[in-house]
């Protein structure tokens, strides 16, 4: 049985942790306007987030050490106290790379765009819903949100695929569009992380409600037997 003050800092490591969570979805937010739209103001205002995302990183951590090394946890409390510093470390990944977005976001701003802008604009708005429904398990899980998510996770990764061979093949036949093609490349594959990032906050948010081990492969979020 855990005291009453025992579940006020469980509590207070959830509040934590759902705060940095929409935290991240802002910055996200933020970071692919900065992007789709050329927007230099949200690039700029993401850019300047990085002691913030780290902060929110190293009070989770802390309250992870004083909750685990005072309550004795079981069941769904150990769980999540055991899985919070990785939900954090998952966040603080998302984070940085909202950052890597914005730098490539200013960068595109001084050179002409390419195109491609349907196709960007697809992927990453799937990510943003991603990145949503992620925290929204965090809150209150949802198995078949989780379902949802692995087959947007399937369908970014097609994307991403397609949107590639697409490019390459564009810069082929004109070569003085390279460097923003790469930069396109590159940010595709940011998209891809943080994909992988959001679909490992559910895994872990179905583990902390369950006690059983999920995982997204191909289109199918499936129980792993132990």
């Amino acid at each position: 049985m855990i005291s009453k003050k025992g579940e006020e800092k469980l509590d207070e490591l959830r509040e934590e942790l759902l705060k940095f969570g929409r935290y991240v979805q802002t910055l996200y937010s933020k970071s692919k306007v900065a992007f789709i739209e050329r927007n230099e103001h949200h690039a700029r205002d993401v850019l300047y987030s990085t002691s913030i995302i780290d902060t929110f990183q190293l009070n989770i951590e802390r309250k992870v050490v004083i909750v685990g090394g005072t309550l004795i946890l079981t069941g769904k409390n150990l769980r999540f106290v055991t899985m919070a510093a990785k939900l954090a470390d998952e966040m603080m990944h998302i984070g940085k790379q909202c950052l890597m977005i914005s730098k490539y976001s200013m960068e595109l701003l001084k050179e002409p765009p390419i195109g491609f802008y349907n196709s960007m604009t697809k992927i990453s708005t799937l990510v943003d819903e991603m990145i949503n429904n992620s925290v929204k398990n965090i809150n209150s899980l949802s198995i078949g949100i989780a379902e949802q998510m692995c087959s947007k996770f399937n369908k970014v990764y097609s994307l991403l695929e397609s949107i590639e061979k697409e490019i390459t093949e564009t810069m082929v036949q004109n070569p003085a569009i390279s460097p923003q093609g790469v930069k396109l490349i590159n940010l595709l594959k940011i998209f891809g992380i943080i994909a992988s990032a959001s679909m490992s906050l559910t895994e872990c948010s179905v583990f902390i409600e369950t006690g059983e081990y999920y995982r997204c492969t191909g289109s199918e979020f499936f129980k792993i037997d132990s």
